[in-house]
């Protein structure tokens, strides 16, 4: 069962959250990118909406969506250590433990709200641009935003291990951008298969459908990065002193 604390504390996350300029800015962003996409399309592009659909959410988790979640991530995070008020959370009755829980919780709730805002404007803006759009896009899309956001809360777990050792927002923003070109970094250096082995490049493939082959071992990959993410965080939390 739930603990009524940890639901309480979620809420105040939330409530937290929605005083910042993050609320806004990932909210906007999310519906404002796809309206972008979709009026460039209609001006230039002119492609199908099948195609537009896969464009936007290739797109989305190869680079938009890692986005929004180390933003909210930082915002989340920052507004504790940043304001020093884990000494008034973390000894009672919020452990480090549920402290740690109610971040992620609410940084998937709203994550996952995000790419279904991102979704909704993806599949209803064509419509009033006068694109038809088939039920059965419709349906595979929202699958494969649901499955892909998912899968990337798992692969970004590691980031949030980073934050709360350095507590730094550029580090965890540069290292997102290195995970994300990952596989062209080690193009530079001869390395030319390291991308299936590299979640941060290809998720946006396996959202796609576009890795047929190997799908054991790209969805081991990212069970072992979502448990690594998480152990360490959780290791690091309940045996450090945190600098309060």
């Amino acid at each position: 069962m739930v603990s009524k604390m940890l639901v309480d504390f979620v809420k105040m996350e939330f409530f937290k959250l929605k005083g910042t300029k993050v609320f806004i800015f990932t909210l906007l962003l999310s519906l404002l990118f796809p309206l972008i996409a979709i009026i460039l399309n209609k001006s230039f592009l002119g492609v199908s909406t099948d195609t537009l659909l896969d464009i936007l959410i290739s797109i989305y988790f190869s680079f938009l969506g890692f986005m929004l979640f180390v933003v909210v991530m930082d915002s989340l995070f920052n507004i504790d250590f940043k304001n020093r008020t884990l000494k008034s959370i973390i000894p009672l009755p919020v452990s480090k433990t549920k402290f740690l829980i109610g971040k992620l919780v609410t940084l998937f709730i709203w994550v996952i709200s995000l790419s279904f805002i991102y979704y909704l404007a993806s599949v209803i803006l064509p419509v009033i641009f006068g694109y038809g759009v088939a039920s059965s896009i419709f349906i595979n899309s929202f699958y494969s935003i649901v499955g892909g956001t998912i899968l990337l809360f798992a692969i970004m777990t590691p980031l949030v291990f980073v934050y709360i050792v350095t507590k730094s927002s550029n580090l965890t923003y540069i290292i997102t951008f290195l995970l994300l070109f990952g596989d062209m970094i080690f193009g530079l250096f001869g390395i030319t298969n390291a991308s299936k082995y590299l979640p941060w490049s290809y998720l946006s493939s396996l959202v796609t459908g576009g890795i047929q082959t190997d799908l054991v071992l790209s969805y081991g990959i990212i069970v072992v990065v979502f448990i690594v993410g998480i152990v360490l965080s959780y290791v690091y939390i309940n045996h450090v002193d945190l600098d309060l």
